[in-house]
């Protein structure tokens, strides 16, 4: 009875330890699909080429829109640090952001209303799994 809880404890870990992930954002600007990330609920940019429909979903064109974008360094439990583009907003009249930097980019847009400012962005729940794939090659930008 000695061995057999001796080695159960051995076979058990002291302490787990989990990269635990938040849900996405409750809404997201046109052009971006909301996730959870190590960066916490963010809105990702669903990047798309100049002239490329093809990365959309049906009913949705690749548009250049003007939206604020804010770089964030985001690091998990067990992950290195690496930075992300997130899109805070569109930009205002004045090409002003709140958060981030006012830059032209190329996401897509729901083609039936592709000039809308807000609103329309996926909140992560009624994301398919084409935009998540794409949210993720948007997601690592660059490495630190």
């Amino acid at each position: 009875m000695r061995v057999a809880l001796l080695v159960l404890a051995l076979l058990v870990p002291a302490v787990a330890t989990a990269d635990a992930i938040g849900p996405p954002p409750d809404s997201c600007p046109n052009g971006s699909v909301g996730v959870g990330s190590h960066c916490g609920a963010v809105c990702l940019p669903r990047s798309c080429g100049a002239a490329d429909d093809e990365p959309c979903e049906a009913g949705e064109v690749c548009r250049e829109v003007r939206a604020c974008i804010d770089t964030r360094s985001c690091a998990g439990a067990v992950s290195p640090a690496y930075l992300v583009d997130v899109m805070t907003a569109r930009c205002d009249a004045s090409e002003r952001c709140d958060t981030g930097t006012c830059e032209a980019v190329h996401v897509c847009v729901a083609q039936s209303n592709p000039s809308n400012t807000e609103g329309g962005g996926c909140a992560g729940g009624g994301a398919s799994p084409g935009s998540l794939v794409l949210a993720a090659l948007a997601f690592v930008k660059r490495r630190s």
